[in-house]
């Protein structure tokens, strides 16, 4: 039967083209056909998309680090000595400065103790490192220095323990480059392990 009919429109095709439907036709199918519209996107959804996929990213590395930083120092805690501010430092914070400048003090001082187990394995490293913490001491002695013949203390210690931050958040700075580096060398030696 279907045979029967493509032979019947191909003998009769001049028949069927001869005639076009009319104009109203085409305006009734269009009506009933849904209305949709093209997406497109433009640069400013672009751009949207992308603003999200930065956050996105910040905020992660945000809490790879936060945590990262975390478990370092709980490692450190109890890994290291405890330490402790020298006498001589202590007794010439005035005393609503004492609490917080410990603590950095000590803060610093750990960060230390464990920058120097962990930058063996890169001693240019690490004199890099020690030339940077060497530019923030002569600051805090040329500070320690002003605070016995300063007027305006309060301003100073202020002074004094915002030094003391910038040497605790360069060391764990330090300390997070030489993690980095001990991992990458770690993966080097595991995926040559693999190939071999």
């Amino acid at each position: 039967m279907s045979d029967n009919f493509e032979k019947f429109v191909r003998n009769n095709r001049r028949d069927f083209d001869s005639e076009t439907p009319a104009a109203s036709v085409w305006e009734k199918i269009e009506t009933n056909l849904p209305k949709q519209q093209a997406k497109r996107f433009t640069l400013r959804d672009m751009y949207k998309w992308s603003a999200a996929a930065a956050i996105v990213v910040a905020v992660l590395t945000s809490a790879y680090f936060l945590i990262f930083q975390r478990n370092s120092h709980e490692q450190s805690k109890t890994n290291s000595p405890v330490v402790t501010v020298p006498r001589n430092e202590s007794n010439r914070i005035i005393p609503e400065y004492a609490d917080e400048f410990n603590a950095v003090y000590r803060a610093i001082g750990e960060r230390t103790l464990e920058l120097k187990s962990s930058a063996a394995a890169y001693p240019e490293l690490y004199r890099q490192f020690q030339e940077d913490m060497a530019s923030l001491d002569s600051a805090y002695q040329a500070l320690m220095k002003q605070a016995d013949h300063s007027p305006n203390q309060d301003l100073l210690f202020q002074a004094i323990i915002q030094n003391l931050r910038l040497r605790a958040d360069l060391l764990s700075r330090q300390l997070m480059i030489t993690h980095e580096l001990k991992n990458n060398n770690t993966k080097k030696s595991n995926s040559h392990e693999k190939e071999t």
